[in-house]
């Protein structure tokens, strides 16, 4: 399983590390479109549109200005500066734009797409994009002659998002009538959904038009009458026979930047993930519950409902996630609906009634009797301790990378939400494993057990005798706890047994296990004597026997490496000392006798006698 682990965080880290130019944040919404219209008395006009980006992430290379009148004669001189120098009249951080027209010949639509920078784009923040054009509102058939009026009908673009509020000023010549704003359709003046403020000027009339609402792809028609002084076209000229453009009754224009097939996509997409996500969440619910019956136990969901109602419940909730994160500005919303899954489909340990235990014998068993018990490995498709289930996990994983990365050369934002919604899905892999059930401790303790016994044996540096314990209750045919025993070959006077037991408690994800290391020694013995220091770091308890003192230690994580290290430094300082070698007697030698004085000469004596 660690193969598999190792494999996955290598495909995570792979995509994350591998450098790709076109992976970024292009998210952007238009908050406000600002539209100054100089009306010439010729008919001629000069569009100047003020937009507000808001960009996230970035960069954003380029945008599209859709629905603009088809003569526009683009201006140079287009660029986009932040808002903040904007507000302040500075154009030093500008950076230029490079627009061109194009036109749809189906729908003889014309649009300004807008290049930034050259293609170099712009980073996250608010910006304010600032393009001119010139257009023939006559040529448009946006100007009428009406006896001692003019009306003027001019239609914006549409934007995708829609405007929470948008304004348009017109500056008009100065004329003795008072221009002012009408509904579109209406002969009288208008109100209500528009709101005007008139600037009167020498040079020029200045009429403020505020529409407070825009909905998603709407083209607004800016309506206004002006006093027919104010122009210098004929009135049995051409303007006076140009026709009203059409409008619909609403006053909106007939074009919709969404279109029936991409409807019906979309429609039938959600549709196939409602189906594959409600699918995965019963399948799991199948799983977890027959694992449960197969041990006589029942399954506790975090949520108490049916498992088809839970499949359908998140299903839902994921595809209204995932339309709010697709429809609104700010995915935060929808991202919180898409994590409101995780407590549909989330698991809880299985509580077992508390029972006291009683009485019972302890047997020793052989290692290899005692490793045969072991449960068989679970099973499963969401399973991912199991073969299937750490393909099935790595699949997923692997196709959640490659979608995100194959949706993010077009859309690093629509990227980026395949990468973050999916994670509420593991909750499948993590939630319901076999971890969750009630742990049998004479069973499920076994693997840990096991693995204490490998490193001990092979890191020991004597011989370490292994004796493992089960305990078998009064009147019960199976064993309810299992022990391994370790002693050194040579243990000290006093030394009973150095147990490993292994509790369990539940976690949020499951059962964890909790080994501990016991020390037995027999009181005032010479390993009472020499544990003695041993005793601020373990937890004493009462021994089976009377003269029986336990000391016990918990390693600082629930490891089987950690608690095999802690038996080693244990058995190293309960192992008896080493016997001295014999002492080998030095032999006995027998004293030399000194040798008889020998005679002295005459020469000798007399020279005594001088000497005295």
């Amino acid at each position: 399983m660690r193969l598999f682990a190792v494999v996955g965080f290598a495909l995570v880290a792979l995509a994350i590390l591998l450098p790709r130019t076109a992976f970024a944040w292009v998210e952007m919404h238009v908050a406000r479109d600002d539209v100054r219209v100089h009306v010439d008395r010729d008919g001629g006009a000069r569009i100047e549109h003020k937009v507000l980006l808001l960009v996230s992430g970035g960069p954003l290379k380029s945008f599209t200005i859709r629905g603009v009148d088809a003569d526009a004669a683009l201006e140079e001189g287009a660029y986009v500066v932040p808002e903040k120098d904007d507000q302040a009249g500075s154009v030093e951080t500008s950076v230029p734009l490079y627009v061109q027209r194009i036109t749809d010949e189906e729908t003889s639509r014309t649009d300004l797409v807008v290049d930034v920078d050259g293609g170099r784009g712009i980073s996250r923040g608010r910006y304010v994009a600032v393009i001119r054009y010139r257009t023939n509102l006559v040529g448009q058939n946006a100007l009428r002659i009406e006896g001692a009026s003019a009306r003027i009908d001019w239609v914006g673009p549409a934007w995708e998002d829609g405007l929470d509020a948008t304004r348009a000023w017109f500056h008009l010549p100065s004329a003795k009538a008072e221009p002012k704003a009408i509904e579109p359709g209406d002969d009288d003046d208008g109100a209500g959904t528009f709101l005007s403020t008139l600037s009167r000027r020498p040079e020029a009339d200045v009429l403020e038009v505020v529409r407070p609402y825009a909905s998603r792809g709407e083209r607004v028609v800016w309506s206004i009458r002006v006093d027919r002084n104010a122009l210098t076209l004929d009135a049995d000229g051409p303007a006076a026979t140009l026709e009203r453009p059409a409008l619909p009754p609403d006053g909106r224009a007939p074009m919709r930047l969404v279109s029936s097939p991409r409807d019906t996509m979309l429609l039938v997409g959600a549709l196939a993930l409602f189906l594959i996500v409600a699918s995965l969440v019963a399948a799991h619910g199948i799983e977890v519950r027959q694992r449960a019956e197969r041990r006589d136990q029942k399954p506790r969901p975090l949520v108490g409902l049916p498992i088809a109602v839970r499949a359908i419940a998140t299903a839902l909730l994921f595809v209204a996630g995932l339309w709010l994160q697709l429809t609104e500005p700010s995915s935060f919303w929808g991202a919180l609906v898409v994590a409101a899954c995780v407590p549909l489909i989330w698991y809880r340990s299985v509580v077992a009634k508390p029972a006291l235990r009683g009485p019972g014998a302890w047997l020793c068993i052989k290692p290899e009797e005692a490793f045969a018990m072991a449960r068989p490995p679970a099973r499963g498709v969401f399973e991912p301790t199991s073969m299937p289930g750490a393909i099935v996990l790595l699949l997923v994983v692997a196709g959640t990378i490659a979608g995100a990365r194959l949706v993010g050369e077009r859309s690093a934002y629509h990227g980026i939400l395949i990468a973050l919604d999916a994670i509420p899905l593991l909750a499948l892999f993590v939630s319901g494993r076999a971890s969750t059930l009630v742990p049998d401790p004479a069973v499920d303790s076994i693997p840990m057990l096991e693995a204490v016994v490998r490193r001990v044996q092979k890191k020991a540096r004597g011989e370490v005798r292994v004796i493992p314990r089960v305990r078998i209750p009064n009147g019960q045919p199976d064993a309810d706890e299992l022990r391994i025993v370790f002693l050194p070959r040579d243990p000290i006077r006093g030394l009973r047994a150095i147990e490993t037991a292994v509790a369990f408690t539940a976690g949020p994800g499951g059962y964890v296990p909790l080994p501990e290391v016991l020390l037995r020694f027999e009181e005032s013995s010479a390993c009472d004597q020499l544990v003695q220091h041993l005793e601020p770091y373990g937890r004493a308890q009462r021994g089976r026997r009377v003269d029986e003192r336990v000391l016990g230690f918990v390693p600082k994580l629930p490891t089987a490496r950690l608690t095999a290290d802690l038996v080693l430094a244990i058995l190293e300082r309960t192992a008896a000392a080493p016997r001295p070698k014999n002492v080998v007697a030095t032999p006995v030698t027998e004293k030399k006798r000194r040798a008889p004085a020998r005679a002295r000469t005459s020469a000798e004596a007399s020279e005594e006698a001088r000497s005295a």
